[in-house]
């Protein structure tokens, strides 16, 4: 016996076409491509002249086009409870379940087989939502339904009046009523004016004048001593002729190797320098561009005994 299975899918996805044709196949189905049917040629009448319209024409037979052959439609493989459809890789060839509804495994078969296919069946969309126990509803009771039920009686409209009797009736007039009389207001009495009795006001005191004490007189200021400027000191005089800079350098030098000088100490030689000579020296380099400082710096290692004529 030949089964012929119709697919219709609403995609062109290839990966899901071969899935859906994979699993046709597992199922031991054969897949062909189905052929178009023939279709009858259609004879389609000439068309008349105006002279020929107005005589009736003969009757044309409609064009009969056979209908296409049914062709029988495979049932959809079924699924069982839990939502799997029947596989012939896992599932046993005569689609047995198992008490529970799922499907009977195929001998040989282990759970990470099962595992494994289930998963491409979800992953290719196969399957379906697990099938649960409906809730049983209760049947609602029935309503009694009445045989006799009462009908309203009709009641019957009064009957119009006729033209001629509505134009004989007479008609009632409106009465008017009289106007109220209006009777213009009484005059109010306004009550007198009471002379208001005046306040007297209390008088005004000057306030006493205020005295100003006497200013005591200044005290006189003796006159400040008039400022000396500020005469720097003379350099003294070098012990044998002037001492150049590079010869106080060689000398600073000498000192500093000998451990006899430190920072420190040309520290405090540039504030003496700076003290005598009126001007500020912060290091002993400034003796170049001013070397009127040089005779202090002289004198400076000449009051700590470290200035002696070989120096010189």
């Amino acid at each position: 016996m030949k089964i012929t299975m119709t697919i219709e899918c609403g995609t062109t996805d290839i990966a899901t076409l071969t899935a859906m044709l994979r699993l046709a196949a597992n199922s031991g189905v054969s897949v062909e491509t189905a052929k178009p049917e023939p279709v009858a040629a259609v004879t389609v009448p000439a068309m008349s002249t105006p002279a020929a319209l107005a005589a009736p024409a003969a009757p044309v037979a409609a064009a009969t086009q056979p209908a296409p052959a049914v062709q029988p439609v495979a049932t959809v493989p079924a699924y069982d409870t839990a939502g799997i459809p029947w596989d012939g890789r896992i599932h046993s060839g005569a689609k047995s379940t198992n008490a529970d509804g799922t499907w009977r495994r195929r001998k040989g078969i282990t759970d990470a087989d099962v595992t494994t296919v289930e998963a491409e069946l979800r992953a290719m969309g196969m399957t379906r939502e697990p099938v649960t126990a409906a809730a049983t509803v209760p049947a609602a009771p029935a309503l009694p339904i009445a045989s006799d039920v009462p009908v309203p009686a009709t009641v019957a409209a009064p009957p119009m009046p006729s033209a001629a009797a509505l134009d004989a009736a007479p008609v009632a007039m409106p009465v008017q009523l009289p106007m109220p009389t209006m009777t213009a207001p009484s005059a109010v009495a306004m009550p007198a004016m009471q002379p208001v009795a005046p306040v007297a006001l209390p008088t005004m005191t000057a306030p006493a004048p205020v005295v100003q004490p006497a200013m005591p007189a200044p005290t006189p200021v003796a006159p400040s001593a008039p400022v000396v400027p500020f005469v720097p000191p003379q350099p003294p005089a070098a012990p044998s002729g002037a001492v150049t800079f590079p010869q106080l350098m060689q000398h600073v030098s000498s000192l500093v190797g000998a451990g006899k000088l430190t920072v420190t100490d040309l520290q405090q030689m540039c504030v003496h320098i700076s003290q005598r000579a009126g001007k500020q020296f912060n290091a002993p380099t400034d003796l170049i561009a001013q070397p009127d400082g040089i005779p202090f710096a002289v004198e400076y290692f000449q009051q700590r005994g470290l200035w002696t004529a070989a120096a010189a």
